[in-house]
């Protein structure tokens, strides 16, 4: 839990942190799954005035296409780059977000 709390705004969970590093392999990669989910969610709020009501998800397979309908999130595409990269890289697809 201390793991998800400290890496959820961003960067991956690294084994420097002495709670990762204590966890078996096996619960680190459940960890680096929630904490992708949680920066996915964290970036898709950063209009920060809770415009954004439902996400639709479409998984290509090779993308993960995020949709906000009814909010631009364009403007906070540069602010959501690192967490988008972040969540592709544990998901193992890219991750796009459209309004």
């Amino acid at each position: 839990m201390l793991s998800l709390v400290r890496f959820h705004r961003g960067g991956a969970p690294k084994v420097s942190y002495p709670p990762f590093r204590a966890m078996p392999p096996e619960e680190r990669g459940r960890v680096r799954v929630m904490a992708a989910t949680l920066q996915l969610a964290d970036a898709l709020d950063l209009p920060r005035d809770g415009s954004v009501q439902q996400v639709v998800a479409a998984d290509t397979g090779d993308t993960l296409l995020l949709r906000t309908p009814g909010v631009d999130l364009r403007p906070h595409l540069a602010a959501m780059g690192a967490r988008l990269e972040y969540a592709g890289n544990v998901l193992g697809r890219r991750v796009e977000v459209a309004g």
